[in-house]
C-alpha cells in the first residue's frame, strides 16, 4: 500500500512539473513573439534608410531641395524623388548595415558597422548597379535590398522589393536578430546628417564610418505654374509661366497630336485639334539639363 502511495505521489510530481516547464515554453514563446513585434516596428525606417543610402550614391541624381525635421532632413532629388536622410532610434537587436564598396557591391555589417563583408544572396554578390557583360554601370537603377524578420526573429533579405525573400546568411547560419550576439543597433544606417546653407554641402556619415559630402543644387531646375491637371478644348493653344535656373539644355515630351514649346519664361502647349482617344488623358514632361549635365524633370 505505501510503495503505491509513493508512486501516485511520484507521478503526480512528474505532472506538476511538466505543466510547470510547458508554462515556461508558452512565456518565451510570449516573450520572442512581441520581441518580433516591436523589431518589425523599425524594419520599416531601416528600409527607408537603404533606398536613401543607394540614392545619394547614385550618380545620376542631384539633390535640387533640402529642408530639414526633428531627425535630420528630407531630401528632394533631381528625378523627383523625396526621401528622408534622418538619424535613427536605439533597438535592442541585432540590425544589419548595409553599405555599397568601391566596386559597387552591397555590404552588410553585422557588429554595428565595425567590420562588413559583401552581401551573399543564393551564392552571389548583390550588385548595387546593373551588370552587364561583368561590367557596372554605376548611375543606372540597380537592386535595392529589403530587410524583414521571420516569427522566429531571423533576418530575410529580399531583392525584388518584397515579393520574394532569402535568409541572410553569416558563415552559411541565418542570423537572429534577438539572440545570444543581441547589441544595441540603430534604425537607419546613417549616424550623423548636417547641412550647411552658406557652402550648400550636405554631410552624411554612415555607421559603418564612410563619410559623404554631396552638394545640394536647390537653385537648379525648371518650375512650371500649372495646375496638377489643366483642362483643353480641341485645338487650344495655352501658354504657361516658367522660371528657369541655371538650365543649359531642355528636352521635350509630348504625346501623338500635341505640341510644346519652351521658351525663356513660358512653356506653350497646343492641344490636338480632333477627337482621339489615346490622347484624350495626356502628360507633357521637360527634362532640364545644367552645364555639368545634371537633370530635372518637371511634368
Amino acid at each position: 500500500m505505501n510503495k503505491l502511495f509513493l508512486w501516485i505521489a511520484a507521478a503526480s510530481a512528474f505532472v506538476l512539473q511538466s505543466c510547470e516547464n510547458t508554462d515556461g515554453i508558452r512565456d518565451e514563446i510570449g516573450s520572442l513573439r512581441d520581441r518580433v513585434i516591436a523589431l518589425e516596428a523599425k524594419i520599416g525606417s531601416v528600409n527607408t534608410s537603404i533606398v536613401a543610402l543607394h540614392k545619394l550614391m547614385d550618380e545620376s541624381t542631384i539633390i535640387v531641395g533640402i529642408e530639414p525635421n526633428a531627425k535630420g532632413y528630407e531630401i528632394e532629388l533631381s528625378d523627383g524623388t523625396r526621401l528622408p536622410v534622418i538619424l535613427g532610434e536605439k533597438i535592442e537587436a541585432l540590425v544589419p548595415v548595409m553599405g555599397i564598396d568601391a566596386e559597387g557591391y552591397w555590404t552588410v555589417s553585422l557588429d554595428g558597422g565595425a567590420t562588413s563583408e559583401r552581401l551573399k544572396v543564393g551564392g552571389e554578390y548583390v550588385s548595387a548597379w546593373p551588370v552587364s557583360g561583368g561590367d557596372h554601370k554605376p548611375g543606372a537603377e540597380g537592386v535595392t535590398p529589403q530587410l524583414k524578420v521571420s516569427a522566429d526573429g531571423e533576418w530575410l533579405v529580399s531583392l525584388d522589393g518584397g515579393a520574394t525573400y532569402a535568409p541572410l546568411l553569416q558563415n552559411g547560419q541565418p542570423v537572429n536578430a534577438l539572440g545570444d550576439k543581441v547589441v544595441v543597433s540603430y534604425s537607419s544606417a546613417f549616424k550623423s546628417v548636417t547641412y550647411d546653407a552658406t557652402t550648400g554641402l550636405l554631410a552624411v556619415e554612415l555607421l559603418d564610418g564612410e563619410k559623404l559630402t554631396l552638394p545640394v543644387f536647390d537653385d537648379f531646375g525648371l518650375t512650371v505654374t500649372a495646375s496638377d491637371n489643366e483642362t483643353f478644348r480641341l485645338g487650344e493653344t495655352r501658354a504657361f509661366e516658367v522660371v528657369q535656373n541655371n538650365v543649359a539644355e531642355a528636352v521635350i515630351d509630348a504625346p501623338a497630336g500635341w505640341t510644346a514649346v519652351l521658351g525663356e519664361t513660358t512653356l506653350t502647349v497646343k492641344a490636338p485639334a480632333t477627337f482621339d482617344a489615346a490622347s484624350q488623358q495626356a502628360a507633357v514632361s521637360v527634362t532640364v539639363y545644367s552645364d555639368r549635365k545634371y537633370r530635372n524633370s518637371s511634368r
